[in-house]
């Protein structure tokens, strides 16, 4: 309130020309001004939407995380039930799809089982492949299963 009456007494003491020719002027300042609150405003403004639009990714990036721990577990209960399942329903004395001279499920719910498994099969398609006979294979087999029996702590 008080700048407009000190305008007002400025303007009492200049002549009418006078304060036409200050016109021009008067109205750049106030351009300039209105451009620099419009700046302010602007920055922010925009800040205000960065925020928003970081939390906004953020979140989705959250609820993508959820959704994929989601899946994986849903993935992992099944694999359960259905391991589960399988193991359960298998037949001892009727394990394969043609009848077999044997009687059994290869199969032993140890941890090393699988590590075991897999390190035989792999000396029995050696013998397979025709680089080592198949007593070398039943030998490191026997050898495999031994050492990881010792090393589990079963002997």
């Amino acid at each position: 309130m008080s700048e407009p009456q000190g305008a007002r007494s400025r303007a009492k003491g200049k002549s009418f020309l006078s304060l036409i020719t200050d016109v021009p002027h008067l109205i750049s300042q106030l351009i300039r001004a209105e451009i620099e609150l419009l700046k302010a405003e602007l920055v922010s403004k925009l800040k205000a939407v960065g925020i928003g639009l970081g939390l906004f990714v953020i979140s989705l990036s959250l609820i993508l995380l959820a959704l994929l721990l989601l899946i994986f577990a849903g993935v992992f209960a099944l694999s359960l039930v259905v391991t589960l399942d399988s193991i359960l329903s298998a037949d001892p004395l009727n394990s394969t799809v043609d009848p077999s001279p044997y009687v059994g499920i290869q199969f032993a719910a140890i941890p090393e089982f699988a590590g075991i498994a897999t390190d035989v099969s792999q000396e029995f398609s050696a013998a397979y492949a025709g680089q080592q006979s198949i007593d070398e294979a039943l030998a490191k087999a026997q050898a495999i299963t031994n050492d990881a029996m010792e090393a589990a702590g079963y002997r």
